[in-house]
């Protein structure tokens, strides 16, 4: 049984960029696979293949053809344009496919080409039959891509009824790979671009259902026992709101921030400062019903936190919460956002021992009003529930620099 069938955005990108590289270091007998990778809106594909580009183009001297297949069509200005019979460009050799009389196969000083066309599953008929031959038979029209040019597409998932759909033809001349949101993945990266405490906080609590992959519901997947009718995030019911994807997520932090800024608009206070009501609509426009119920949820529980300076001025005396983990989850994330000194590590590392000791009783005494001592005792030294805070303290103590 297979138990792996996704990549997470990390996987995904470090696997093409080898197998592109492979051929260039010493192992003329194999060629670059084509890979489409595909997977649910906001999954940060078109993000990883233009890293993925530009790592080449900066470290290698590709050269760079990129466009989105579903903005061109037979009267586009927006991509080359294709002869409808053959699926061949018409316009090579030409500037948008990096192909030309100078750079090409057998000439020699040609650069190879990375080839990124998003949207392949949206595009015309003559534009898929173009990409097949692009990444099979490594030919632009009637011209030859120079040796070891790559080839990455992407595309939808068809089950979000998006009008994605991948032929035959097509599917079997590339490897297709679906790509998942990771949770820890996605979360590290909400904590380097410095995203609000509050939105982080709410993504650690439920991140086994926002990050899930309809795979993982399958034969095999990890959550294959489950109905994924009970997720609150991939159900058909919230496939027919607004999705929280990491891109959503994006839209919401700004929406949280709006909500935050003590700032003057046209000469008066901004309208919008502390109006949880109106933030609430946002959001809901932004990522859905539920994940929006969770962050306001978070935000009126964080109301009552202990300030980071009061931290640095006295690690040992500064307030702890007794009241809820929800508080501890946006303290610890504000700390990792904000630790800019060897002294703050120090004073917050300091903090994190007496938030600990104060979540571990949090947790004893949450689940055994509800389950009992043994049933507490096992959540809290092994069980997932009890987990999650501890993986943030790890993660924290994990960044904080050596004084």
């Amino acid at each position: 049984m297979i138990k792996k069938k996704t990549m997470n955005y990390n996987e995904a990108r470090d696997y093409a960029y080898a197998s592109i590289l492979t051929p260039r270091l010493g192992h003329q007998e194999y060629s670059p696979v084509a890979f489409i990778f595909v997977g649910l809106m906001g999954t940060a594909k078109s993000a990883m293949l233009k890293e993925v580009a530009d790592i080449l183009v900066a470290k290698h001297g590709y050269l760079k053809s990129s466009f989105d297949l579903s903005v061109s069509n037979s009267a586009s200005v927006a991509g080359p344009t294709v002869d409808k019979e053959s699926g061949q460009w018409v316009e090579v050799p030409n500037k948008q496919t990096k192909v030309s009389n100078t750079n090409c196969y057998g000439v020699e000083g040609s650069k190879p080409v990375i080839v990124c066309r998003e949207e392949v599953g949206k595009a015309d008929l003559p534009f898929i039959r173009a990409f097949a031959r692009e990444s099979y038979d490594k030919m632009a029209g009637s011209t030859q891509y120079p040796e070891n040019s790559a080839f990455l597409g992407t595309s939808n998932l068809a089950s979000e009824e998006l009008g994605d759909a991948i032929p035959k033809n097509l599917r079997n001349r590339v490897c297709i790979i679906e790509v998942s949101a990771d949770a820890d993945v996605s979360l590290q990266y909400a904590i380097s671009m410095k995203w609000e405490s509050e939105l982080i906080a709410t993504m650690s609590f439920v991140k086994d259902e926002l990050f899930a992959s309809p795979s993982d519901y399958e034969l095999g997947g990890k959550f294959s026992h489950l109905d994924i009718e009970k997720n609150p995030y991939k159900s058909t019911q919230a496939q027919a709101e607004q999705e929280a994807t990491m891109r959503s997520l994006e839209q919401a932090n700004h929406e949280l921030r709006t909500y935050k800024a003590q700032t003057l608009i046209d000469d008066v206070p901004n309208p919008v400062y502390q109006d949880l009501h109106l933030m609430e609509v946002a959001l809901y426009g932004s990522v859905g019903s539920h994940f929006t119920e969770q962050l306001v949820q978070t935000i009126r529980h964080g109301k009552d936190m202990v300030s980071l300076d009061d931290i640095r001025k006295d690690p040992e005396t500064a307030k702890v919460s007794t009241g809820n983990l929800i508080t501890h989850h946006i303290i610890i994330m504000q700390m990792l956002n904000n630790t800019q000194t060897p002294d703050d590590a120090y004073a917050f590392l300091r903090y994190s021992k007496r938030l600990h000791d104060s979540a571990t009783a949090l947790f004893v005494s949450y689940i055994n009003d509800r389950h009992g001592t043994s049933t507490a005792s096992a959540w809290y030294t092994g069980g997932p529930c009890a987990t999650l805070w501890r993986e943030l303290v790890e993660k924290f103590i994990t960044c904080i620099p050596t004084k």
